[in-house]
């Protein structure tokens, strides 16, 4: 399974508040995808949630700006990932490279944005990508 994010330059891009979408992309075609969303909220929520998944086996994720939640579970070596009754399977290892990918990706595109050092959530991530389990 592949994680990506686009962010939303419509409006112009802020660091505060890094608006865009998330995809979740299985080898089978299937995307479940989380649009006009916060990314920095996501992602930072994400990382947290991957490092419960790989010590409890399910996690269940969600944002304060957002009522709904994503459940995974991980079986074997497959993340099974549902968010609104839609249900993808792919493989764990793939997503936690491309997460960890994508998360490094976001930070340093806010990090090249005046004002990003307000968003508290750029020092979390780093901080969480640098102790992550996805690491070891």
């Amino acid at each position: 399974m592949q994680f990506s994010y686009s962010l939303d330059r419509d409006g112009g891009l802020d660091p505060l508040d890094p608006l865009g979408n998330l995809f979740f992309s299985s080898a089978s075609g299937a995307v479940v995808s989380i649009g006009d969303t916060y990314l920095d909220a996501w992602l930072y929520e994400l990382l947290v949630g991957v490092n419960e998944l790989v010590i409890n086996g399910t996690t269940i994720i969600s944002i304060a700006e957002d009522e709904n939640i994503l459940a995974m579970t991980l079986k074997r070596k497959n993340l099974i990932l549902n968010w609104h009754g839609e249900e993808i399977v792919g493989c764990a290892d793939e997503f936690f490279r491309s997460l960890t990918t994508e998360a490094n990706r976001l930070v340093k595109e806010l990090k090249s944005m005046p004002g990003f050092e307000k968003n508290p959530a750029v020092n979390e991530i780093e901080k969480l990508l640098e102790n992550s389990s996805l690491r070891k």
